[in-house]
Parts: structure tokens; sequence; C-alpha cells
């Protein structure tokens, strides 16, 4: 499959030095649907990993990778959702609560 194969290769190239070519490989990965490849860009833009700070975007890609329910991506993608609604109502740092 197209996917494991860039996921590989994106999950590799790091080691070599070759970081934008990782980008580049993890990404086109997540066109193939490759979760573990969406969830990789998800934390990496969510945190800042990936080169820049991007929420939206990294919160897509987390969405994108639990939608079939696998454990440990639904709870990632659950807790930095919950993180990103505090943060954008104001509350960096806190917990909301309902």
């Amino acid at each position: 499959m197209p996917g494991e194969y860039y996921c590989c290769v994106g999950v590799r190239d790091p080691a070599a030095g070759k970081f934008a070519r990782a980008g580049e490989m993890l990404d086109e990965a997540a066109r193939w649907d490759n979760k573990r490849a969406q969830f990789l860009l998800g934390v990496g833009y969510f945190e800042g990993d990936a080169g820049q700070l991007n929420r939206p975007l990294g919160l897509a890609y987390l969405q994108l990778s639990s939608e079939r329910d696998t454990p440990f991506y639904l709870a990632v993608y659950r807790s930095a959702a919950k993180r990103h609604r505090c943060r954008s109502r104001g509350r960096p740092g806190i917990f909301c609560r309902r």
C-alpha cells in the first residue's frame, strides 16, 4: 500500500536529517488515508513540532486519524480538542469545566 510506504519513509527520514522530506512523505501518506501519518502530522502541527504551530490543522489531522475509533488516537484527539477549546476561550493552562 502506498500509504504504508510513504509513512515508513516519513518516519525514517528524520534520523538521516531529512526533515523536509519527512514532512512531505507523511503528508503523502496522510493523503492515502494512513492513520499513523495523520496522527503524527496532527500532533506535530498541534504542538508546533512540525516546524510551525497550527492548532486547527493539527486538530483536523487528529480527527482524521481517530475516525476509525482507534482508542489511542481517539483519546488524543479528544484531549487536544478540549485543550484547543480552553485556549480559544482565553483560558490557557487550565482545564475547562462544563
